[in-house]
């Protein structure tokens, strides 16, 4: 299930724009980068320090402001909740279009079109519940790397207190979202204690390569075909 958009999701980030957003400072960037194609993001920190409105949870106080310019001009803002925001990335696919594929929460994706602007949000719900009991960690998306060829896309990523790991997610259509349950976990399942680090190298005509080994394209859309049917 999709957290974003959700009552709890939509009260979460009516509390950021009360408490947390209001103190961000345009005056300056706090940082900026290219996530590539011509395109620049320039981001704004904000954070609630009043003792007496700010959450006891370390990453409920602090956000970004991210704002996409092209040519000069700004096209598009999004705004991460939370710490430690992850930088965009822009992805030219085999379809023709260009994309942006960023964050707007500690878990799951968004990715923007950016010839016609319509965007998709993932955040999965297992880990925004908040009941223990059904809370899973799912991995958090660190750096993408996509194959234009096979339209595969490549994540690395991690679990707190966990390895880094990589993601194969079959990118080829991008406005569709791919939940977490459909994403192949190269290491696996996290709980079989089996759990190693493993690192992405590159993509070649026929394999996904990473430190631990190859990995053929044709076996991993058998793999991801097995996880859509189960």
């Amino acid at each position: 299930m999709n957290y974003y958009g959700s009552s709890e999701h939509m009260a979460s980030l009516q509390d950021y724009d009360e408490r947390v957003f209001p103190h961000c400072d345009f005056s300056k960037p706090s940082g900026e980068y290219s996530p590539g194609g011509g395109y620049q993001v320039l981001w704004y920190s904000a954070k609630d320090d009043n003792e007496l409105t700010r959450s006891p949870y370390r990453d409920l106080n602090t956000g970004t402001v991210n704002r996409l310019y092209h040519n000069d001009e700004l096209i598009f803002e999004w705004r991460f909740t939370g710490a430690s925001p992850r930088k965009a990335s822009i992805i030219h696919h085999a379809n023709g279009k260009t994309y942006l594929l960023f964050y707007e929460d500690l878990y799951g994706y968004s990715v923007l079109d950016l010839l016609s602007m319509q965007s998709i949000h993932y955040i999965p719900q297992e880990s925004h519940d908040t009941d223990e009991s059904r809370f899973e960690e799912t991995v958090i998306w660190v750096v993408p790397h996509y194959d234009q060829q096979s339209s595969l896309l490549a994540v690395e990523g991690c679990i707190w207190a966990a390895p880094y790991t990589v993601l194969v997610v079959d990118f080829s259509d991008p406005m569709r979202i791919v939940e977490a349950r459909r994403w192949l976990d190269l290491n696996g399942d996290i709980d079989s204690g089996h759990y190693d680090e493993i690192n992405f190298i590159g993509w070649d005509e026929d394999s996904l390569v990473c430190d631990t080994g190859r990995f053929n394209k044709s076996d991993l859309f058998r793999r991801i075909k097995e996880l859509q049917i189960s």
